[in-house]
């Protein structure tokens, strides 16, 4: 569906400035306190001008390091309005982390409300002679309201995906796929003003894309908490409750903690599971908490979902070999092609890898040429281009897709994607580490856990000193849950790292040597 006057090739923020005609006294931004849509599209006007005062080029890349306020929706959107790219920063993230996506981007300009700890990015952030300048855009009143820049086919946004060459990579997303995905999600999941969505997920994480932008270009609010709000179902269901929101998404592991936690959790308009693969058994359980109950499925290089599936009472999976219920037909145009190991097409019951095509593929890598040859490829006689998302799948008689796993060692964790090698980059750089290496074993309850097989130098270090001294350097998530200390790295007949084998010991490895010490919780359980 296509607003009149407005189409993919818009700016979103004509989408935004649409809804600020339409509803200028309606709450756009529920944070603390009601930001309504006209205030927040002068704050917008801010940014807007500041930047361009900034002399700020097309596609320009601009950090934003902020905490979660209407203030960093509004540094968001200024961005896009003066035609720069924004490339988010979460200030709860490991300081180098940060910085290694600074230096990438190769943003001069970082939009930011605690001047003083983003002060310490500066460190790693000269490139060149270059420095990056840390303003806050507050009170920059524009003398002339000047008109969004151009959007179609210009970047967006660049969001920073764990890399397997031991650093994180950015996704470069146009405006055109950001805006197809936003009308479909409207369309698909009636999304209307009526609607409130809650805002948890890091800006860092593309499916903050859907809870930010899409209540504004439908007249509806976004309730903007931090990423805490997780850890407290009680707190939460009060939240869902005294804010009447109406649309949720989080992925199944949280799923699976707020609902057996809570037995009376609020019934939502919209429940949405995604970003890891759902059990049947939770997806049945999912599907009586909102009158609809959707599986959503898609990666950063497809702007955030590429298939859905409703969920019901009495899903199951079908292909003997799915690790989750189906991911459904595809969405917002999305083509989709399984390929054999030779990149032959394979037809359905096949298993094989999943290429995603259509309107929602990002651009590619930023400065990274080779990688966006080798993942984005061209296939068919119309030399169709395609994503090769490494995920494997079987196509069912009616279209509707069934997740088997990856083809590679890649996993996620709380959904959060992680490539092992970016992993091994850091852990390579303790003192006492002389080789390791990074990849999955199956925890008790059958899903992927991260470990690390290492050969120290000299004595082993403490796991529980390597696990602390992870802290600073990288995101929760991404430290091991189990390091096995080892005289040397299994290898394979070819020379290569043995993986499988690492698991193995991973699974035989003693409990009582784990990465850090139980909690007490932990310990009762």
């Amino acid at each position: 569906m296509t607003d009149p006057g407005l189409s993919t090739d818009s700016n979103l923020i004509d989408w935004f400035e649409n809804q600020v005609r339409l509803t200028p006294d309606a709450a756009a931004v529920i944070a603390g306190e009601t930001t309504t849509y006209r205030e927040l599209s002068e704050r917008t006007l801010e940014v807007d001008h500041f930047l361009r005062t900034r002399g700020l080029a097309a596609e320009e890349p601009v950090g934003v390091y902020m905490s979660r306020t209407a203030g960093m929706i509004a540094a968001l959107l200024g961005i896009l309005r003066a035609g720069g790219a924004y490339v988010p920063l979460d200030p709860d993230d490991p300081l180098e982390r940060n910085r290694l996506i600074l230096g990438q981007s190769n943003a001069r300009v970082v939009l930011t409300d605690q001047v003083d700890s983003a002060s310490s990015l500066l460190d790693a952030s000269d490139k060149g002679g270059r420095l990056v300048e840390f303003l806050t855009p507050e009170g920059q009143r524009s003398p002339a309201h000047q008109p969004p820049t151009p959007g179609g086919s210009r970047l967006a946004y660049l969001i920073f995906t764990s890399g397997s060459t031991g650093e994180p990579k950015g996704v470069a997303v146009e405006h055109r796929s950001l805006i197809n995905l936003l009308t479909s999600a409207r369309d698909l999941l009636g999304f209307s003003s009526s609607d409130r969505f809650l805002a948890a997920s890091t800006i860092g994480f593309d499916i903050s894309v859907a809870e930010l932008f899409l209540p504004l270009i439908t007249g509806g609010s976004l309730v903007l908490r931090d990423r805490s709000v997780w850890f407290d179902p009680a707190a939460l269901a009060a939240l869902v409750r005294r804010h009447d929101i109406t649309v949720m998404q989080t992925g199944p592991s949280t799923w699976s903690v707020l609902l057996s936690a809570m037995a009376d959790f609020p019934c939502l308009r919209v429940a949405i599971s995604t970003a890891e693969a759902i059990s049947p058994v939770l997806a049945r359980k999912l599907a009586s908490y909102g009158k609809e109950v959707w599986n959503l499925y898609g990666p950063t290089e497809a702007t955030v979902w590429a298939t859905a599936q409703r969920l019901s009472t009495d899903m199951a999976s079908s292909h003997p070999s799915a690790a989750s219920v189906s991911i459904g037909l595809p969405i917002a145009g999305t083509l989709t092609l399984i390929l054999d190991e030779d990149g032959n097409a394979l037809p359905a019951g096949e298993v094989g890898e999943l290429c995603l095509g259509g309107p929602g593929l990002a651009r590619g890598y930023h400065r990274n040429e080779t990688l966006t040859g080798e993942k984005f490829i061209h296939w068919g006689p119309n030399s169709t281009r395609y994503y090769r998302t490494g995920d494997l799948v079987a196509m069912k008689p009616d279209g509707t897709l069934d997740y088997i796993g990856r083809n590679d060692d890649q996993l996620k964790i709380r959904g959060l994607r992680i490539e092992p090698r970016e992993v091994e980059s850091i852990i390579n750089r303790h003192p006492s580490v002389k080789y390791v290496a990074a990849t999955w074993y199956p925890s008790p309850d059958g899903s992927r856990t991260l470990m690390a097989g290492i050969v120290p130098v000299g004595s082993e270090p403490a796991a529980a000193d390597l696990h602390n001294w992870l802290q600073s350097r990288l995101p929760p998530q991404m430290i091991p849950s189990r390091f096995v200390f080892c005289a040397s790295l299994p290898l394979s007949p070819a020379g290569k790292i043995d993986r499988n084998a690492l698991r193995q010991l991973a699974i035989k490895w003693p409990v009582n040597r784990e990465s850090r010490p139980l909690t007490p919780t932990e310990r009762a359980l």
